[in-house]
This record gives structure tokens, sequence and C-alpha cells, in this order.
């Protein structure tokens, strides 16, 4: 329950679902039962606090949580060392929860960041309770992140199964956005490949502008001159 969890339990209690937020640090979901978030976000106390003891629910046990739930989901913000270098030992060790308490025909949607493969590797674990797993790729932006998770530009939802995708669409169709179904890898994939391409965007415009500083050009006209172009996909 930090920044990921928070934002989609209290935005999913206020359309109406009744969610249990769970976290293993009894000290964090103490202080969100007193409507209290660990992280600061714009609107997301007013909604922890709004929807309090109704809707939104919050616990360290995991049985609670997870057991007899018609979804399930993972939204663990990924943990990364000095190095940059993903640690997945936390996400482990919630999925090893998630083995032990899930009940069948429950569907488990992952949302945290992931290498591509990771989603293949727990569906075939839970194959045998007859789980199915969506990739939902989380799209959050800092200080828009409750408008960004209700009303999105697009989603990405993942799975194998057609029906399975249908039946993620139809339960929360709230989202009255285009949505792009593919399998598990490339729902995976797709949040890589949009981090990287932001991240190159943001680096190539730092470059832009300061060969304008020093050649007299205005960034500012020539960003412009850049996006209006329909041949480029550039929105920042």
């Amino acid at each position: 329950l930090w920044h990921l969890g928070c934002v989609y339990s209290a935005s999913l209690a206020e359309k109406g679902f009744d969610v249990v937020g769970f976290d293993l640090k009894n000290s964090v979901t103490q202080d969100l039962k007193l409507g209290k978030p660990p992280i600061f976000e714009p609107e997301l106390e007013q909604l922890v606090q709004s929807n309090l003891g109704k809707s939104l629910n919050f616990t360290s046990d995991p049985r609670v949580a997870i057991a007899k739930k018609d979804y399930v989901f993972i939204t663990l913000d990924t943990p990364i060392n000095s190095r940059d270098q993903v640690q997945m030992k936390p996400f482990y060790d919630l999925f090893d929860l998630v083995k032990k308490y899930i009940s069948p025909k429950t569907i488990l949607v992952v949302s945290s960041q992931v290498p591509v493969g990771t989603c293949r590797q727990m569906q075939s674990q839970l194959k045998e309770l007859d789980i199915p797993v969506i990739y939902f790729p989380e799209n959050l932006r800092l200080g828009q992140a409750i408008a960004t998770f209700l009303e999105p530009d697009r989603i990405v939802v993942g799975a194998d199964s057609k029906k399975i995708r249908n039946q993620f669409l139809k339960d929360f169709s709230f989202f009255k956005c285009l949505c792009l179904e593919m399998n598990l890898e490339s729902a995976e994939m797709s949040k890589h490949v949009l981090n990287s391409y932001l991240a190159l965007m943001i680096s190539f415009c730092s470059e832009i502008s300061d060969l304008c500083e020093r050649l007299g050009a205005d960034a500012n006209d020539v960003m412009k001159a850049l996006k209006t172009d329909q041949r480029v996909s550039l929105h920042a």
C-alpha cells in the first residue's frame, strides 16, 4: 500500500467496489484505517476518508485480503537498488501469499512493473487452481494519479483468454477509453517500451534545448515545428 496500491484501492472503492487493501506492515494499515495514507497524492487522503469503513477497508491479514475475492490486484511498487536493478524478492514474497490464500476462479491482476515473462510463470504456478492472470500495466502520473487511473487515455489488458479479457472489461466498465488487448508478454513489454520512450523523449528534448541555446534558436518554436508534423508522435 504505497503509491500504486493506495491509489488503486481508494479509486476502486470510490467506484463502488468493495475493496480490502493489504500491506504486511501493520503500522501502514493502522494509519490508513485512520484515513492517513503513507504518501501524498492530491485528492488521495480525501478519497480514502470518504470511503473508509464503507466500501474501503485495510488489513495486514493476508487471508482476509486474498481469500474469496472476485479479483486480487498486485500493486506493489517494484523496488530497485542503487544501480537501478529491479529487486523482485518483495514481489515474489507477495505472490507466495497470493498462492497460499487465493480462492479458485479468482482473477489475479498484476499492475506492478515486472520483467517480461513474469506473469507467464505466475499463471503456470496457479494452473491447478484455475486462476487466470491478467497483466494490467499501471500508467499513473504523479500529481494526477487519481484522474489518470479513473479516466485514462487508454488501457492495456494482457491475458491469454479473450473470455477473461472481456470479463475484466465488463466488470470494470467505468474505463471509457481505448482498450488495447494482447497477450501477457506483449502487455508486460508495452510498459517497458513506454517508459523507455518517455525517457528517450525527455533526453532528446533536453539535447535540442541545449543546442538551441548555443545557436540562438527558440527551443519552444523548434519543438512546436516538430510536434505538428503528422509523422511525429511527440506530446511532451
